[in-house]
């Protein structure tokens, strides 16, 4: 990808996200077949979650809120 830290700030946050659903899905190919512009924000971080706990970085999003 070749990206700078300079390209990450001139990046969107639908960029950002859109690069984030590509590094996923090159970890866990069942993400690549997501209908992400249709899916909830809600829906996105779950399903973000569940991959990072997966590979042992979850959060416990109901702790992190209070």
């Amino acid at each position: 990808m070749g990206l700078s830290l300079v390209d990450f700030d001139d990046k969107t946050p639908f960029e950002l996200v859109e690069l984030l659903n590509t590094v996923v899905g090159e970890i866990d190919q069942d993400h690549k077949k997501k209908n992400y512009p249709n899916e909830t924000p809600s829906d996105h971080s779950d399903r973000i979650n569940g991959l990072l706990t997966v590979l042992g970085f979850g959060i416990d999003v109901k702790r992190e809120i209070q």
